[in-house]
């Protein structure tokens, strides 16, 4: 048993986000699409796990984002990127996504919130299609 004053938690603004995002992919019903994601709550808010094989979302580092486009990526893939992980744990900067034209941005999801970050981004959450 747990016992914390921490529980139950609000969500933070970028949280929020992150669920917001969780949801607006699960209303979307992507049949035949991977979802790759960051943010570890998206996976508990999508009501998948992502570290067990053969579901719709994965959770993945795109380190070497050229070679995950040329071996990993199919068509109609969804990548949802954050401003924490995204930048930080997962290695794809925001940059990398816009500046190529085989992603194509869905939909944003900006925090209520905005801290300072050494990215220099808005805190948020955008969805972008393979």
């Amino acid at each position: 048993m747990v016992n914390t004053s921490y529980f139950p938690k609000k969500a933070d603004p970028l949280e929020k986000e992150v669920i917001d995002a969780a949801e607006f992919l699960k209303a979307a019903n992507l049949k035949g699409n991977k979802i790759y994601y960051h943010f570890p709550l998206f996976a508990y808010a999508y009501g998948e796990n992502g570290l067990i094989k053969n579901t719709p979302i994965v959770h993945h580092s795109f380190a070497h984002l050229e070679d995950d486009i040329q071996q990993l990526l199919k068509p109609g893939d969804i990548i949802v990127r954050d401003s924490h992980f995204g930048p930080q744990e997962m290695h794809l900067p925001l940059k990398e996504l816009k500046d190529r034209q085989e992603f194509v941005k869905i939909k944003e999801f900006t925090s209520a919130e905005q801290l300072t970050d050494t990215y220099n981004e808005i805190e948020g959450v955008t969805i972008y299609q393979y």
